[in-house]
Parts: C-alpha cells; sequence; structure tokens
C-alpha cells in the first residue's frame, strides 16, 4: 500500500517497465497510467512503440479510451485514460472515484502482463547483445502472439 503524500499523484506496482499511477492533472482530470520508465529512453519508446502497434487490439479491451502518448521530448511515455471531475463537487468526486477503481483494474489487467514481459524481453535481448522484434505502427501483420507473450 503507498503512504499518503501531499503530491496530485501517487504512483505504485513498479516494475521493470517503470510504474502504475494515478493523478489530478492541472486541467482537473483524474489521470490513470502505465508510466513508462526503464531509465533509458531508447528502451521506453520500444515497449510503447510495441504496445502501440497494437492499439486497435488493446483499444478494444476497454470501455472507455485510452490515451496514447508516446511523450517524444521525454524520456518516458505513457498509456493512460482520463476523466474529468471538479474536486469541489462532492457528486462529481465520487463519480471520478468510481470510474477511476474500474478503469485502472481494467488496464492493469489488461496491460501489467505485457509491458512487464516486453521490457523484460528488451532487457534479455541487449544482456545477449541481441535486437528483439518490436513491431511498429506500419507493420502490416504483427505476430498476434507476440504481444500474449509480452
Amino acid at each position: 500500500m503507498p503512504s499518503r503524500q501531499r503530491a496530485n499523484w501517487l504512483s505504485f506496482s513498479s516494475g521493470p517497465f517503470g510504474y502504475w499511477s494515478i493523478a489530478i492533472t492541472a486541467d482537473s482530470r483524474v489521470r490513470l497510467e502505465a508510466y513508462i520508465d526503464t531509465g533509458e529512453t531508447a528502451t521506453n519508446k520500444r515497449i510503447y512503440d510495441s504496445l502501440y502497434a497494437r492499439q486497435a487490439y488493446w483499444d478494444a479491451k476497454f470501455n472507455f479510451p485510452l490515451a496514447w502518448e508516446r511523450l517524444d521530448a521525454r524520456k518516458a511515455s505513457r498509456i493512460g485514460a482520463y476523466q474529468d471531475v471538479d474536486l469541489d463537487d462532492g457528486q462529481s468526486g465520487r463519480k471520478a472515484e468510481q470510474w477511476a477503481v474500474g478503469a485502472l483494474i481494467s488496464m492493469y489487467d489488461e496491460l501489467n502482463q505485457a509491458l512487464r514481459s516486453k521490457a523484460a524481453e528488451l532487457r534479455s535481448a541487449v544482456t545477449l547483445g541481441q535486437d528483439a522484434f518490436v513491431p511498429v505502427a506500419h507493420d502490416e501483420d504483427p505476430d498476434p502472439d507476440s504481444m500474449e507473450r509480452g
């Protein structure tokens, strides 16, 4: 269980790909995210690109839109989801809380293992001095089983 803090975000369940986070953004939205930050820009972008190559597959898994944010000007990338919230309105806060709980469980259940596996695969490839295949958005037919494994 994460410790309480006075920041506008809370990270948890870190792993080889980065970590999961929930935040209140400056424009009054709740953001749930898989924050992809292995410490190395190239690895982060390869993890992101490998999942983004199957964007339609992942988007179909959720009843809310995913925000695919490569963040090219930064080292990290994110896969997130957003919901408007008015923190001064108790009903809006409760609706956002209910949405966040369900959405975060869905995102974590569907994406966590794929993120962890892809990060481990890329680290192993680097350790062995190999290039791992990472499908990109313009690949015509990425191997559908490759993402199931990682």
